[in-house]
């Protein structure tokens, strides 16, 4: 990682040295950056690096100038996507940025220096001493043949988000589980994946065998929708699901089915694309019939050992 720090600060001096001189004043319009949330890393931070390397060229937070050049970012579970748009060009810079391999420490100069990169490479378009065809003053964005003016007081970031990676997780899942007087063990399977932002759902299949009470064999599938965090690391996550299945008195016997509602939390350790993690569920059997072997209160503790990609 330090050599591709390394190696974007000397492509950095390189553009920096090439262009200071055949570029003008016009050729090198302000910068607009708005980051949003992102838990990655620390956004004051990154500001303050920026301005170190773009100085009086970066806007203050929030203000927007339609002849300024605006950076967005949306920010995944490891990676960062940035997105230049140039009131100048007819099509906009995208870079991804996975942090998931660089400590915390490091991650706001990093993206920073990928900023100033993309910034320059849209100066470096331009041409030398080509003015901005929008002036400062405007209020409105320039058109384009064929492009559409926002409303008054829109933003002129209309363009959809970049694509941001939201990995997939399949892990193998050990479970322990107790209904009523009986208890089961057993195991199966889990997948995954982040929706948005902090929110991610799972789909498992689940086999245990009671060890107390009558011998039985429980089967059962869960969905669920989590919401999570991500710190140094860490993960945290709580929300809710469905879980339903069979239950048979041994392997060939006749099959009851069962089901209801739960809710489920805990807690993971990342090591490299490895998970490690620790969870509890609490949910209710829901009284369909007389026969229904799971009725009421059931909890469970379950310990999952994942890959993501």
């Amino acid at each position: 990682m330090r050599a591709a720090h390394a190696a974007l600060a000397a492509a950095l001096l390189v553009s920096r040295t090439a262009t200071a001189q055949p570029l003008g004043d016009a050729a090198r319009p302000p910068v607009s950056v708005q980051p949003g949330a992102c838990p990655l890393l620390d956004l004051g931070v990154f500001r303050r690096y920026l301005a170190v390397e773009l100085q009086d060229l970066l806007l203050p937070a929030r203000e927007l100038r339609p002849d300024a050049m605006g950076v967005t970012m949306d920010c995944g579970p490891r990676a960062v996507s940035l997105r230049l748009d140039d009131p100048e060009a007819s099509a906009a810079l995208d870079r991804t940025v996975d942090m998931g391999g660089t400590p915390r420490a490091s991650r706001p100069r990093l993206l920073a220096l990928v900023v100033v990169e993309m910034a320059f490479t849209a100066w470096i378009a331009r041409g030398p001493g080509r003015p901005s065809a929008v002036p400062a003053t405007a209020t409105t964005p320039r058109e384009r043949p064929g492009a559409s003016v926002p409303p008054a007081g829109a933003s002129r970031w209309t363009h959809a988000p970049a694509e941001v990676q939201r990995p997939w997780r399949l892990g193998a899942v050990a479970s322990l589980r107790v209904y009523g007087a009986e208890v089961a063990a057993g195991g199966g399977l889990r997948v995954g994946r982040e929706m948005t932002t902090g929110v991610a759902w799972r789909l498992d299949a689940l086999a245990e065998r009671t060890t107390v009470g009558a011998a039985a064999l429980v089967a059962s599938a869960g969905t669920s929708v989590m919401l999570h965090t991500h710190v140094a690391g860490a993960g945290l996550w709580l929300g809710p699901g469905l879980r339903g299945g069979t239950v048979s008195a041994d392997v060939g016997g006749a099959l009851r089915p069962w089901g209801g509602f739960d809710l489920g939390m805990g807690a993971e350790l990342a090591l490299g694309r490895v998970r490690l993690a620790l969870e509890t569920e609490i949910g209710y059997g829901l009284p369909w019939a007389v026969t229904t072997p799971v009725q009421g209160v059931w909890a469970a503790a379950q310990l999952e050992i994942a890959v993501t990609w």
